[in-house]
């Protein structure tokens, strides 16, 4: 089967999925009464079109990383930009390239030159191939998945300003004028979204160039809510959204109703175009980017009423333009994307 995606994924058994009571269980009742904490790995498949894993590995990214970038060793994401493959991790963003190669055909062909390929973490994996399920590493036919990385990493321009140290989860995209840019935080209006070199080297004192501006617009109402609007609704139980993946086109014709006043004004005062319709399916300026994000329960979550757990993530799709302000028009009702069942597919839950 031919490849068609390319998944990212932590390998590590750290986790924020239980409350911290669970989680200390799981840990012997401490931090420091295990190694396990040390697992942490990066994951690459490459999937065929039904999401059939064709063949993966498990790489130590950490080792290729220097011991201040080490510490921005978190989340990974994987992003398509202007064709090219790129990984983020925290506020670092970098090119990737994959190849295929055999215990007899060792080679970097077709591999820039400042590549350097991100070792396996383990000497002993058992690697998936597209022509026998598991072969090790060992066996000369074994078709091999190698990572390799540019050896200088980028990040957002000032995005070690005080106002963006810690943050993760962002969302890089291509806007209208074909530049890279990145969305911190999407959730209100303004937008806040960063210029981003993906060419340069990371400097890690320049100051920051946003187009944020004061704000004026609260967060854009949900297209439905959920109960805690109800049971909760002078309660903040939620903490801002935060980036899950980005982003797909989408013409505004397919999600905005003709009511909908707010969003027409928001694409005709910001089309160029010489038709002012957004209902023109050939007018670009009534283009949208549409992305998914998590927002969760606030944490410690003191405050929170009795039964609502803390750091629980749900998701929710925004919309926003895919030029300057970047304004948000839409975003969903949030839903739990689920967890498959043992033993049911698709056709058995109708799902």
């Amino acid at each position: 089967n031919p490849p068609y995606y390319v998944a990212s994924y932590r390998v590590t058994h750290k986790t924020n999925c239980y409350d911290q009571s669970a989680l200390m269980k799981l840990f012997n009742g401490s931090w420091n009464a295990t190694n396990l904490l040390k697992t942490d790995y990066l994951g690459i498949s490459v999937l065929d079109a039904n999401l059939n894993i064709l063949i993966d590995t498990t790489v130590n990214l950490k080792s290729c990383m220097t011991k201040r970038t080490r510490k921005l060793y978190d989340d990974f994401r994987l992003f398509n930009l202007a064709g090219q493959l790129y990984l983020s991790s925290k506020l670092l963003i970098f090119p990737i390239h994959l190849s295929l190669s055999s215990g007899i055909n060792d080679t970097r062909k077709n591999i820039p030159e400042q590549f350097v390929e991100i070792p396996p973490a383990f000497n002993n994996e058992i690697i998936h191939n597209t022509t026998a399920a598991n072969s090790p590493k060992n066996n000369n036919n074994a078709t091999i998945l190698k990572i390799w990385m540019r050896n200088y990493f980028s990040c957002p321009v000032g995005s070690f300003a005080k106002t963006t140290k810690g943050s993760k989860n962002l969302l890089y995209f291509v806007d209208q004028n074909n530049t890279v840019k990145v969305s911190f935080w999407p959730r209100f209006n303004p937008h806040y979204v960063m210029e981003v070199n993906i060419s340069k080297k990371c400097n890690f004192t320049e100051r920051p160039k946003s187009n944020q501006g004061e704000p004026s617009d609260q967060a854009v109402p949900s297209s439905f809510d959920t109960i805690e609007a109800i049971k909760y609704p002078t309660k903040n139980l939620f903490a801002f959204n935060r980036g899950s993946a980005c982003c797909t086109r989408l013409n505004a014709k397919a999600i905005i109703k003709n009511n909908n006043t707010r969003m027409l004004e928001l694409l005709g005062n910001n089309s160029s175009s010489s038709s002012n319709d957004p209902y023109n399916n050939s007018n670009r300026n009534n283009e949208l980017l549409v992305a998914i994000v998590h927002p969760k329960t606030v944490y410690p979550g003191k405050r929170l009423p009795r039964g609502v757990l803390p750091n629980i993530y749900l998701s929710r799709f925004i919309a926003f333009l895919p030029r300057e302000p970047y304004t948000i028009v839409a975003q969903s009702g949030m839903f739990c994307l689920g967890y498959p069942v043992r033993g049911m597919d698709d056709e058995a839950t109708k799902n």
